[in-house]
């Protein structure tokens, strides 16, 4: 194999032929005439090839043994092979010794090879963008809860809100669970469940459903009008049922057991013991009862049990 300058050297010269090597093939002259003088000065430097010549191409050899390219479609001839098929790494070129015997050289670096260099490596694919993910559509909680009423309140939910299986779904909390895992499927984002526990029936919502869930159940916002748990005045434990009489009404115990589950029935609309704007409550958990009002009630609730 010839050194790497040597080859160098030889390629820049043939490459000065480049310009004056094309030729009809209907024009008898021989690339051996039209390049002699030319290449007689390369003496017996080897000419660079390319190990796969492009289509229509040949590699051919004069009566001295020289060789010369041809394109018999398209009539070209040239001392230079055509631009070769294969394509190879920045600074890389092919070439051919004496004996016709193609190799490959870098006069950058001065390697050589017999074997044509590995290509470079390919420039990495850019990332591919990420697949946009549709925002959750929320969270259930246990903080997004209604209390509806006991057994005997379906007529607050029957045929606007999906009651959930009472066979399958029975706390609250379980199914605040199960609805953030995605099963039960509540596409609408609220349904009313059954607590045995707590013996009520409850709405729950998806905290993006609040407002949709309270207007189908025809539950109250104006802040003029609302009872809260805020609004609650504990009275003597002494006190029974009877002290209330001609007072003010007592919500029915055996349905609303807890000052919690009897406001969010007040603020439903279906406590009717709620008409006057106040009422007492009984506590189990307490054990005794509760005067609630509504915001625009507190004075004259508390003149009604003459407390202050």
């Amino acid at each position: 194999m010839l050194s790497c300058l040597h080859v160098c050297s030889s390629a820049r010269s043939i490459s000065q032929l480049k310009r004056r090597s094309l030729r009809s093939l209907s024009d008898p002259v021989h690339p051996s005439i039209l390049f002699g003088s030319l290449v007689d000065e390369l003496g017996g430097a080897e000419t660079e090839m390319a190990d796969v010549l492009p289509d229509g191409w040949g590699a051919y050899q004069d009566d001295q043994g020289r060789t010369y390219y041809a394109n018999i479609s398209t009539g070209e001839t040239s001392w230079e092979p055509p631009a070769p098929a294969l394509a190879l790494p920045e600074g890389w070129t092919a070439h051919q010794d004496e004996q016709g015997r193609t190799f490959y050289a870098n006069c950058t670096t001065g390697e050589s090879s017999w074997d044509p260099p590995a290509p470079a490596p390919a420039a990495p694919a850019p990332p591919a963008a990420p697949v946009p993910t549709p925002a959750p559509a929320g969270r259930w909680s246990v903080d997004f809860t209604y209390t509806i009423g006991p057994e005997g309140s379906e007529h607050v939910f029957s045929g606007k809100v999906q009651l959930l299986d009472r066979s399958v779904y029975t706390s609250v909390g379980s199914v605040v669970e199960s609805l953030n895992r995605g099963s039960p499927a509540v596409p609408e984002g609220y349904c009313v469940v059954f607590s045995n526990s707590k013996r009520n029936y409850f709405l729950l919502w998806r905290e993006d459903k609040e407002a949709e869930a309270f207007a189908l159940l025809g539950i109250g916002t104006d802040s003029g009008d609302q009872w809260s748990t805020s609004q609650v005045l504990r009275l003597d434990p002494s006190w029974t049922e009877e002290f209330f009489a001609g007072r003010c009404a007592v919500v029915d115990k055996a349905r609303y057991d807890s000052v919690t589950a009897a406001v969010d029935a007040l603020n439903a609309g279906i406590v009717i013991e709620g008409q006057q704007g106040y009422c007492a409550v009984w506590s189990t958990s307490q054990q005794c009862f509760h005067l609630v009002w509504r915001q625009d009630k507190e004075q004259e609730a508390y003149a009604a049990l003459g407390v202050r």
